[in-house]
């Protein structure tokens, strides 16, 4: 062959090879990518098979968001404390500081207790203050705003305030927001409430405004906790402690709702697990698998902690809960992601440890929030919280994506 030929025939790569390198990019050079051609742009942006296999291969890592402590107004002794946040930040165990990837400076000043907890779904980050619902991608930085609903909550209490979900539903391809919440709440007389439930839905890329789901949810959930996505549903703890007299739950457990069909059911906790409390207990998606932490036996200078873990809850038969876990931890633990063979859990609000079978108390420290720097790339700055003006922290597991909102 000629040199033209050579060259020309050295230049051609075949499209397979292309997409499988595109499939392992970082999605910051993907978005730049879209300019080369039509063809790159449409398949980055809008090919959901190629969004799909790209997520796939992307790690796991953390997301945080600091909740920075102000107060306002009147009397010292009458201010209500308010919180705000910076932005997210990804962080990785590698790392001794946290990046900024979508700063959230614009978005409002809030009451502490105004605020839900943040949830992930394949990229997806829900956020929601008082009544606003926001759905982020944050690799992308897109940001939706959800419209408000129609229905103003009675919220005599922190535990009426309604929670949260965000999950993706198989069947119809979708990424649906659900929210529960009280249509009404009245005292009673002889003590404790009279309420009703609802639970709302919205259908990110189909629907214009929120919708109730044909049938109300069976059991009231604990507030302000946003829901596990897990196989298709999402999943509360039910508020035992809400129950009115009379009502009788099936069993100890979960309230599932399911995102294909917009129906109810419940999962039961696993045998012989204690009182499912806020402040002992929680659910996560970790690895595939459904895990459920609760507190074991207390002891002078430390207590256990008991993870169970199941496959599926998706059927007619009960999930087949295994205990995979008991491990002596300093404080309460609230699950958040896996390393390894490991699972990272958050003890109290910013103290992410790991399990660990060789230490003596069966886990090691990981990092703590307050002691991490945090990176503004676009100032290349650094940044400190410290504990003084740092009311909580959001932490999430969080895989970058292309997921279009």
């Amino acid at each position: 062959m000629d040199d033209e030929t050579t060259a020309a025939a050295t230049r051609y790569v075949p499209h397979e090879l292309v997409m499988q390198i595109l499939h392992r990019l970082p999605v910051k050079s993907l978005m730049r990518f879209t300019c080369v051609c039509k063809a790159w742009h449409d398949t980055i942006t809008r090919d959901q098979s190629f969004q799909r296999q790209h997520l796939c291969l992307q790690q796991t890592c953390m997301l945080i968001a600091p909740w920075i402590r102000t107060n306002y107004g009147g009397h010292p002794y009458e201010r209500k404390l308010k919180v705000t946040t910076p932005g997210l930040y990804r962080w990785e165990m590698s790392q001794d500081a946290a990046t900024l990837v979508l700063a959230m400076d614009s978005f409002p000043v809030v009451e502490a207790g105004r605020r839900h907890n943040l949830a992930h779904c394949d990229g997806l980050v829900l956020v929601s203050m008082d009544d606003t619902v926001w759905v982020l991608n944050p690799a992308t930085r897109h940001v939706l705003l959800l419209p408000q609903s129609c229905i103003t909550p009675r919220g005599l209490r922190r535990c009426f305030d309604g929670a949260l979900g965000l999950g993706h539903d198989p069947h119809s391809n979708t990424y649906k927001v659900a929210r529960f919440y009280y249509p009404s709440v009245d005292r009673l007389e002889r003590g404790g409430y009279h309420y009703t439930l609802g639970m709302e839905v919205f259908t990110i890329g189909r629907d214009q405004h929120w919708r109730e789901t044909a049938a109300p949810p069976p059991y009231p959930i604990m507030a302000g906790r946003t829901a596990t996505f897990f196989k298709g549903s999402l999943l509360w703890t039910i508020d035992e402690s809400l129950l009115l007299p009379g009502d009788v739950v099936p069993a100890r457990g979960f309230l599932r709702f399911s995102l294909n069909d917009e129906s109810f059911s419940v999962i039961p906790a696993p045998p012989g697990c204690p009182d499912l409390r806020y402040a002992t207990s929680n659910l996560a998606e970790l690895r595939g698998e459904l895990c459920v932490a609760h507190e074991g036996p207390k002891h002078k200078s430390f207590r256990s902690a008991c993870i169970w873990v199941c496959n599926d809850v998706d059927g007619s038969n009960p999930p087949q809960w295994v205990q995979r876990h008991v491990m002596n931890v300093p404080r309460c633990i609230h699950l958040v992601a896996t390393s390894n063979d490991d699972i990272l859990f958050l003890g109290g609000s910013y103290n992410l440890m790991c399990s660990d079978s060789q230490s003596t108390l069966g886990v090691r420290h990981v990092a703590i929030m307050h002691d991490l720097a945090y990176h503004h790339p676009n100032t290349n700055t650094l940044v400190k919280y410290t504990s003084e003006i740092v009311y909580d922290y959001g932490v999430i597991p969080y895989v970058p994506s292309l997921v279009s909102i």
